[in-house]
C-alpha cells in the first residue's frame, strides 16, 4: 500500500507543498504521476505568460516549469507530438490541455500534457531548463514502471523515471540526457539520499567513466 502525492491548491504568496491523500492502487483511475513534483516549500508570484493573465509562476530555484494553465496551441501540440514519436512514444496516449498538470496517469495509461511541459528559458535548475522532449521522455520513464508500488511523487519514483529516460530513450541529445541525469540526482539530493554515480552516469555527464 502506498500513498498518492498531489499538489495543494494555494493562493497568492501561500506556501506550496505536497500532501499524502491516502492509499494508492496502481489500478486507481486518474491517479497521476506529476512530471515535476517537489517536496521543497516555495512561494509563487502572479504574473502574465503568453497572454494568460494571473497565471502562477514559481520563483526559480525549486525546479518549476512554465505555468500549467498556459494552453498549448495547435503548433505546440504538433511539435510535441513529433518529439514524442522521436523518442519512441505512441502519440495516441498523449492528452493535451487535460488534467491539472503534465504527468503520467497509471490507471488510464495516458500522459497528460499541459503548459508546464515548457521550460523556463535561462534557468539553471535542470528540472526547469530541460527540454520538452526530455520531459516527455521522463513520462515514458514512469510508464516503464507502471503498476509498481513506489509512492507517486516519491524521490525514487522520480529518480528512476529520469534515469530510465536518459539511458533508454532514443532520439535524445547528449544535453537532454545530461539534464535528465542531473534531475535524477537532484531528486535524491532533495530527499537527503547520496547517490554514487555509475559508469553510465559518469560517461554521460563528464565524458569518462
Amino acid at each position: 500500500e502506498s500513498g498518492r502525492v498531489m499538489n495543494r491548491s494555494v493562493g497568492l504568496y501561500e506556501p506550496v507543498s505536497y500532501i499524502k491523500l491516502g492509499p494508492y492502487s496502481s489500478l486507481q483511475e486518474g491517479a497521476v504521476r506529476p512530471a515535476f513534483p517537489t517536496k521543497i516549500t516555495a512561494r509563487f508570484v502572479i504574473g502574465e505568460a503568453d497572454g494568460v493573465p494571473d497565471s502562477t509562476r514559481f520563483i526559480q530555484g525549486n525546479g518549476a516549469r512554465r505555468p500549467a494553465n498556459i494552453k498549448l496551441s495547435d503548433d505546440d501540440i504538433a511539435v510535441l507530438t513529433r518529439e514524442f514519436e522521436e523518442i519512441g512514444g505512441d502519440p495516441s496516449i498523449l492528452k493535451f490541455n487535460q488534467g491539472g498538470q503534465t504527468g503520467y496517469v497509471d490507471g488510464l495509461d495516458e500522459i497528460r500534457v499541459r503548459g508546464d511541459v515548457l521550460p523556463i528559458e535561462g534557468a539553471f535548475h535542470p528540472r526547469s531548463s530541460m527540454s520538452t522532449r526530455a520531459v516527455l521522455a521522463h513520462e515514458l520513464g514512469h510508464r516503464a514502471h507502471r503498476g509498481t508500488s513506489v509512492d507517486i511523487g516519491a524521490w525514487n519514483d522520480e529518480f528512476r523515471a529520469s534515469y530510465w529516460a536518459a539511458k533508454n530513450s532514443p532520439g535524445l541529445s547528449q544535453q537532454e540526457r545530461v539534464d535528465l541525469l542531473l534531475d535524477a540526482m537532484t531528486r535524491a539530493e532533495e530527499a537527503g539520499v547520496k547517490i554514487n554515480m555509475n559508469k553510465f552516469m559518469k560517461k554521460t555527464i563528464y565524458g569518462y567513466e
